[in-house]
Order: C-alpha cells, then sequence, then structure tokens
C-alpha cells in the first residue's frame, strides 16, 4: 500500500491492484449524449493537467471512468460529475458534506452511492469524484 494526501484527504491505495483492473474494464459504457461529450473530451486529453496526473499517481486510466453524469447545463456548459474508483481506502474525511473549490472545478474523496461503472472492484475502496464545468466537444 502506498500513502498519499490529496488536497486534505489521507489515503491509502494499492496503483498494481487499481492497474490491473483498470486494464481489464471495459470503461463506462452510456452511449447517452453527455457522457460520450465527456468520453471526448477526455479522448482529446483536455482535462485539467491536476486531474490527469492524479489519476496517474493511482494508476487510473482517464478514458474509463466508473461514474459520469450531467449535474446541470449553464448557457455554453455541462457541469459534470466523473468519478475513478481505486482500490484502497480513506484514512480521514474532513469534508463529509462537501467539496473542495479548486481552480478548474471541484473535488471530493468518498464512496459513490451508485457504483455502475465498476463490477466486481476490489475491496476496500473509495472514489475519486470531480466536478467540472465542460464544453460541449464538436465533432465527437
Amino acid at each position: 500500500m502506498q500513502s498519499l494526501n490529496i488536497w486534505d484527504y489521507s489515503v491509502e491505495f494499492d496503483k498494481s491492484v487499481t492497474a490491473n483492473w483498470y486494464e481489464g474494464s471495459e470503461g463506462w459504457g452510456c452511449e447517452c449524449d453527455c457522457c460520450q461529450n465527456f468520453l471526448s473530451f477526455v479522448k482529446q486529453k483536455q482535462l485539467p493537467e491536476e486531474i490527469t496526473k492524479l489519476l496517474s499517481d493511482f494508476g487510473v486510466l482517464p478514458e474509463k471512468p466508473t461514474y459520469v453524469c450531467n449535474v446541470y447545463r449553464t448557457e455554453n456548459l455541462y457541469l459534470c460529475q466523473f468519478n475513478y474508483r481505486v482500490a484502497g481506502r480513506m484514512l480521514n474525511d474532513p469534508h463529509p458534506d462537501d467539496s473542495i473549490q479548486l481552480d478548474w472545478g471541484s473535488f471530493l474523496c468518498g464512496h459513490e452511492i451508485y457504483p455502475y461503472g465498476s463490477p466486481n472492484f476490489p475491496s476496500p475502496s473509495f472514489d475519486l469524484m470531480f466536478f467540472v464545468n465542460l464544453p460541449w466537444v464538436p465533432n465527437r
């Protein structure tokens, strides 16, 4: 197990177990426009660099989220929640009811109650939950 501090959160995780699960995962399978827009955004490598680096630290493949949801639409953007599951455990929960506000959006570390995209994920686990305003990606 490795230890890492993610903003205010402290976690222990198993990078090889996490990476192995993602390598074998089919990824998020929803075909709706909002989910496909998010996946196009990721494939075009438009995620904020902080997110991409964090996912790499955990052995997570950005193109294989375990949950995606369009929370709401503003005039030109969509607030998108996207999660990634990690093998390990949280050592603290400093923000049980609130996400951390960052330059690119917000972040919450916890347990997603709808783990549709992570069948047979090893236990224990926790979820990295991101909330980012995304543009609509042309030419998906």
